[in-house]
């Protein structure tokens, strides 16, 4: 299928190049959530969290948090499947100590 011409600001949209712009927004997924990560007498700890649908490949995923007490917590992705994602919080400062860390995070990708 020959993708339609872009059109120009104030013109009427065609169907076809509405429908290039449905397919492709259709085919991908976001999805996003949260999460905590218990860290018992260390500087990092980690968690799995399952996607509540299936990717149809491992998606991109970014996750935040902020800081906690006084400790500045950083968050990272350490695995990501199409149907899951292994979530990390470590210690700013490598300091041990026992907490649970709130985490925010939002994967996209194609759907399944």
């Amino acid at each position: 299928m020959a993708v339609p011409t872009r059109p120009a600001a104030g013109a009427p949209i065609e169907s076809a190049w509405g429908d290039i712009v449905h397919d492709s927004i259709a085919a991908m997924d976001l999805q996003a959530g949260t999460a905590s990560v218990v860290v018992s007498a260390a500087a990092a700890g980690s968690t799995v969290v399952t996607f509540p649908r299936p990717f149809a490949a491992p998606p991109v995923v970014t996750t935040a948090t902020g800081p906690l007490g006084t400790s500045l917590w950083v968050v990272t992705v350490l695995a990501v499947t199409a149907t899951q994602v292994t979530l990390n919080a470590t210690t700013k400062t490598g300091a041990t100590g026992s907490a649970t860390v709130p985490m925010m995070w939002i994967a996209y990708g194609t759907r399944a």
